[in-house]
């Protein structure tokens, strides 16, 4: 598992805390979603889980490994793999293929286990056939689905993604919300930063952070259901609950842990179903039903 105790950080030993005594652990095979305002401390977290940065305070800990002790970082970086927002960041091959094995190259590995780790790869994020096409020829949705295609032929325990459809078309987001569910549904750890709600109602777990803390960690439907805590920090949630938040403002008894639209309807056909009743016993209420 990851585990984050009593972490803190700071960008300059004169600066504030970006980190602030956070404590976390993720275990194998969840897929956690990380939230929060701009600046809260998503990006500098996650970036401790691969040793792009090392506590000021406190211990990371990946599958027991101590990210403070060099002799790991080989390791750790081969366990946890990161996607950033922007895919041509990490993209450093002439073609597709190139690209994605790049990584296993730099591990020494003989010939035919590189070709069978690019061809699987390649296929877990549906870009099989794509091999021999230059990068900058495929959708920004491809290059993601590439950059992750990258990460996998590394074959990593767990994938930290920082807002990675961000700059994505709607199509774009479905195909790399589709790869990550079917990743984590094979057995893969997801760390997915987002400010895109919707991607992540389906998440064994929402954090929220704000000022370098965590201030909220459950399932979604608990998160969610504190819409106005989460509109404070000006944080949004899935349009379904927002519809039962508005009509529990209005006075209607109906529950706000609700993420689907088949959920919502139910719960909305059994309001109506209480307003009928009400209605066939009380006249004065006729118009309203």
């Amino acid at each position: 598992m990851i585990r984050v105790e009593n972490l803190v950080y700071k960008y300059d030993p004169n600066d504030t805390p970006v980190l602030r005594s956070v404590n976390l652990e993720i275990r194998d095979g969840e897929y956690v979603a990380l939230i929060g305002p701009n600046g809260c401390g998503k990006t500098t977290l996650i970036k401790h889980f691969n040793t792009l940065l090392s506590p000021t305070e406190g211990d990371v800990w990946i599958d027991g490994l101590n990210t403070k002790d060099p002799s790991a970082v080989g390791e750790i970086r081969q366990r946890v793999g990161m996607i950033f927002q922007n895919p041509d960041n990490q993209i450093v091959g002439m073609t597709v293929e190139e690209d994605v094995s790049f990584g296993p190259g730099n591990l020494n590995l003989p010939p035919r286990e590189i070709r069978q780790r690019v061809d699987e790869a390649l296929e877990a994020v549906g870009l099989t056939g794509y091999a021999g096409r230059s990068p900058h020829t495929l959708s920004g949705g491809q290059k993601q689905l590439l950059a992750i295609a990258g990460i996998l032929a590394m074959m990593p325990k767990h994938i930290a993604l920082d807002e990675p459809t961000s700059s994505l078309d709607p199509a774009g987001r479905r195909s790399v919300a589709a790869v990550l569910r079917k990743l984590n549904k094979q057995g893969m750890t997801i760390i997915h930063i987002t400010h895109n709600v919707e991607e992540i109602v389906r998440a064994d777990r929402v954090i929220v952070m704000d000022a370098g803390s965590i201030l909220l960690d459950g399932k979604p439907e608990q998160v969610f259901s504190k819409v106005e805590r989460l509109k404070a920090l000006g944080m949004g949630v899935p349009q379904v609950t927002e519809l039962m938040w508005r009509l529990q403002q209005m006075g209607e008894k109906v529950r706000t842990d609700i993420l689907t639209v088949d959920d919502a309807c139910d719960e909305i056909a059994a309001l109506l179903r209480r307003i009928r009743k009400a209605a066939s016993i009380s006249p004065g209420r006729q118009a309203r039903g």
